[in-house]
């Protein structure tokens, strides 16, 4: 039995995992955008993010890779023309990206 099967162990990781995750969601949610996105992209996400921040935690909580993997693609979509067309400029009720 060695260090990483002590349920001491298992028992401490899983209090900082509990502790920390709602921190690093935060921290993933205010980071992560600024290196990905352009300035204009920055700027739908936030107006975005004010909106939907509980369906964005909600997806990072689920998958964060899935989050990270499609952001880009998504404000991008919110940017498109067909989006404009179709919904208006009413960003705030957003369906999801085809």
């Amino acid at each position: 039995m060695g260090l990483k099967d002590s349920k001491k162990v298992k028992r401490i990781l899983a209090k900082c995992r509990k502790t920390f995750f709602p921190l690093n969601i935060h921290l993933f949610l205010s980071l992560y955008p600024k290196i990905m996105l352009n300035k204009k992209e920055l700027r739908q996400f936030k107006l975005m993010s004010n909106d939907l921040e509980e369906t964005y935690k909600n997806v990072l909580l689920d998958s964060p890779f899935f989050f990270a993997k499609t952001l880009k693609a998504h404000i991008a979509w919110l940017n498109s023309s067909e989006f404009k067309s179709k919904y208006g400029e009413n960003l705030y009720i957003t369906p999801p990206p085809p």
